[in-house]
């Protein structure tokens, strides 16, 4: 373990280290593969913080890390001429797909070491989903994943691919759990089980790099959560989440929403409760009245789009996550969940034609 601020500089060092394997992995690999090689090795390297040094002093070299990343987009993302090179293009040369995943990488990692405190089991096991789960379920599924289960104009999600996530979740998770805990088998299997769920599902349904937040910040709801209450607790809450889904499945057999958007309503929803933090879950129900609304009113264009329900479940992950951690009382929770959601929403509504896919946005111009 380094002490003070030399703990910083390693991971800084490290960090670095993993910008030049990219590069080195972009000249020998697909695009695809040069982007996962981020999560790998970045996830491989947080991993190590928690035995590197105290997390007040790694924490800012993460936050230089963010600006690296972000300025290495703005350099790709505002050139004058398109066709010339930029320093961020080795990164964000992604054809079609607007992806925010690599910036969203750094800051959830900051984040996660600041509610966290870089607990080992609270920091390890997220990180750790993310940067192999994530990465696998990318490469097999887009190799051998045959149906897009996605929307138009949003990632690509295949079911081969949601199955090998949930797969190595169920091996991530309790191996973690035997290493660095003291949870007897059956709390270990019956949390793994919930956690590689909610993570699953965020990340099948989630677009545009979001599921490097959604992913992790889940997992560790999901064990900070669950982790001090015994078996028999935690068969109770599971039972809650399973009927959670089942009755808001009426509203997708009703048509009411979107697949995805009824995946993400039930596990937010669920994660709430499991959180014992009704503020969060009378929000998200409040988010889901409004956003059956919205789809709605975009129904007669006949497209659907997840990227409402997707920014409202970001963000209200986040706040959740800070109140669980208890960096926020109740009530100025409460006061975010609610006033954060009802502007997301207003935007989306405001702004409804900018969320519709580009060929949509195209078959009403020539329609005008």
């Amino acid at each position: 373990m380094f002490h003070g601020y030399w703990a910083g500089a390693a991971a800084l060092g490290g960090f670095i280290a993993m910008l030049l394997a990219v590069i080195l992995a972009k000249k020998k690999f697909n695009i695809p593969s040069a982007r996962k090689a981020i999560h790998i090795s970045g996830g491989l390297l947080a991993m190590l913080f928690p035995w590197l040094g105290k997390w007040n002093y790694i924490l800012p070299a993460i936050v230089i890390a963010c600006f690296i990343l972000v300025a290495l987009r703005l350099t790709s993302r505002f050139k004058k001429d398109k066709e010339a090179k930029a320093s961020g293009d080795f990164l964000y040369d992604t054809g079609s797909l607007s992806s925010l995943g690599e910036v969203v990488f750094p800051m959830v990692m900051a984040f996660l070491t600041w509610v966290t405190r870089l607990d080992p089991f609270l920091f390890v096991t997220p990180m750790a989903v993310l940067a192999l789960a994530d990465s696998s379920a990318a490469l097999i599924g887009s190799k051998y994943g045959k149906s897009n289960m996605a929307s138009h104009g949003e990632d690509k999600k295949t079911q081969c691919g949601s199955f090998v996530f949930f797969g190595v979740c169920m091996i991530i998770i309790p191996v973690s759990a035997l290493l660095l805990t003291d949870y007897d088998i059956r709390k270990i299997f019956i949390i793994s089980l919930m956690a590689a769920a909610a993570a699953t599902i965020f990340e099948m349904t989630s677009s545009h790099g979001m599921d490097n937040l959604l992913v992790p910040v889940s997992v560790f709801l999901m064990l900070d959560s669950l982790g001090d209450l015994s078996y028999e607790q935690i068969l109770i809450k599971f039972a809650y989440v399973t009927m959670i889904f089942l009755v808001l499945s009426f509203t997708r057999l009703a048509k009411l929403v979107s697949t995805f958007s009824y995946l993400q309503f039930a596990m937010m929803l669920s994660i709430s409760l499991i959180s014992a933090c009704w503020y969060a879950a009378a929000s998200v129900t409040f988010v889901s009245l409004l956003i059956t609304f919205e789809q709605k009113i975009i129904k007669k264009m006949n497209v659907c789009i997840v990227k409402p329900s997707i920014m409202c479940s970001c963000y209200s992950i986040v706040v959740l996550a800070i109140y669980n951690a208890g960096i926020i009382p109740a009530h100025p929770a409460a006061v975010l969940f609610f006033a954060g959601n009802f502007i997301l929403i207003g935007y989306t509504l405001y702004k409804i034609n900018d969320f519709l896919p580009a060929h949509h946005k195209k078959q009403q111009i020539m329609a005008k």
